[in-house]
């Protein structure tokens, strides 16, 4: 167990400092130097970044009927089928994978949440364990997001108590004038035995701490991270914290996992809510500080704390305000810019490939070009062209969790079906 409690903080104590911040489901805005916060940092936000929760319970037999159809429809060769591998609850068009994991039999997910579920009858699985993403938390907020998860879980069968945690991420961003770069390994002290520092193109971006353990950290340059993941709406939300376009923006998060979660008396959702304070004083005070060696002390837990890291120990996770939201959505439509660019992809590389130069007449060929190619591959004798697309345009669609217009999920035909089957109807 890579965690360590000799300093005796536990997830119910306060921060003993206050950054000046407020916070609402864990955000909060910026504040300004002052003595009790040094001017080498200023935290911007901070919140819940990853939530995992487990549901008790038992699916109904409606429900298990409708999902394996839906399964053998993502498994099927034919686009058609593929396309009727969705369904719609809460206006959430959930797609279903053609396979479950471990011990769950089915996934079902859409831009907003990922639900496993265990087969019928399966009593020592539980119902459902469920992934909230991170842009959805921001958008409905985390008491909102999990009260609306619990009414979808509660619509494939019987939820017996509270939800669980199985895994949360806390995460603090902020920035600062210490060389992060700098600091050398042997500053942080901490009961985790691994320790990894990251870059790209020999530039830092972070550090990783007790990677794959229940408790782990990660210190990362997060302006470099959203190039890559797009989510750029974080710009917007430390703008409004005072941060400054051409500043560089770290982010602290630490996963806890449900071992050590349970060790530190939090097993419900209600209960992380209650002490995601706690939690936080817990991991940044007894299991990791980042410290001024002391090189002629041989006792770390006496060495000094860093102050950039005094301030990050004083986010104070109990105030409350309100939370600014950012936009979502729930589907997994490319953007038009995405559409767009990959358009103009294929028809600049037909252009050079035919030696073509007017952009209306390339279109014209290439839509030609590929109805005498599908006439030439396809072993359906009498299927049309516009057939073809259509299907495959039907199963993008259900892949984006954007059913096409007309489409039906069939649930309430499955479920009237499974209602004659019961009744001896069938």
């Amino acid at each position: 167990m890579q965690h360590d409690e000799s300093s005796g903080a536990r997830p119910g104590d306060a921060p003993s400092a206050h950054t000046g911040a407020r916070g609402a489901d864990g955000d909060l805005a910026g504040h300004a130097p002052s003595n009790t916060c040094p001017a080498i940092c200023k935290v911007l936000r901070f919140g819940v970044d990853s939530l995992y929760l487990t549901y008790s319970g038992e699916l109904s037999e409606v429900w298990a009927g409708i999902l394996d159809g839906k399964k053998e429809a993502a498994r099927s060769d034919q686009d058609r089928d593929k396309a009727k591998a969705w369904f719609s609850i809460l206006d959430h068009q959930f797609l279903v994978g053609p396979f479950g994991r471990n011990v769950f039999r089915y996934i079902v997910q859409d831009n907003a949440y990922r639900i496993e579920l265990g087969g019928l009858r399966a009593k020592r699985v539980p119902l459902a364990y469920c992934k909230i993403d991170s842009t959805w938390l921001l958008h409905l907020g985390v008491d909102q997001a999990v009260s609306q998860l619990g009414l979808i879980v509660s619509t494939f069968g019987q939820v017996q108590g509270a939800p669980t945690v199985a895994r949360v991420d806390l995460c603090a961003d902020f920035v600062t004038d210490v060389d992060l770069d700098a600091i050398h390994r042997s500053a942080w002290v901490t009961r985790a035995r691994d320790y990894s520092a990251h870059a790209v193109n020999l530039d830092y971006s972070g550090v990783s701490i007790g990677q794959g353990g229940f408790l782990s950290a990660r210190l990362y340059d997060k302006t470099l991270e959203i190039e890559k993941s797009g989510k750029h709406y974080m710009r917007a939300l430390w703008q409004q914290a005072g941060w400054l376009p051409d500043q560089r923006v770290y982010r602290l998060e630490f996963q806890f996992r449900r071992e050590v979660l349970r060790e530190l008396g939090v097993s419900t959702f209600a209960e992380m809510q209650s002490k995601r304070g706690g939690l936080w004083a817990y991991a940044t005070h007894s299991w990791l500080r980042l410290t001024n060696p002391n090189q002629t002390d041989t006792t770390k837990s006496r060495w000094p704390t860093h102050p950039l890291w005094e301030t990050l120990q004083a986010v104070p996770w109990d105030e409350s305000g309100q939370a600014e939201r950012v936009p979502a959505r729930k589907d997994r439509v490319p953007s038009d810019e995405r559409l767009a660019n990959l358009y103009i992809a294929v028809l600049s590389s037909y252009m050079a490939a035919k030696g073509l130069r007017d952009p209306l007449e390339a279109a014209e060929s290439l839509d030609a070009m590929a109805r005498t190619e599908l006439d030439s591959y396809t072993s359906v004798p009498g299927v049309r062209y516009e057939e073809i697309i259509l299907d495959k345009a039907m199963r993008k669609a259900t892949q984006f969790n954007q059913p096409m217009p007309g489409s039906t999920d069939g649930v309430r035909e499955a479920k009237a079906r499974a209602y004659r089957k019961a009744t001896g109807r069938e």
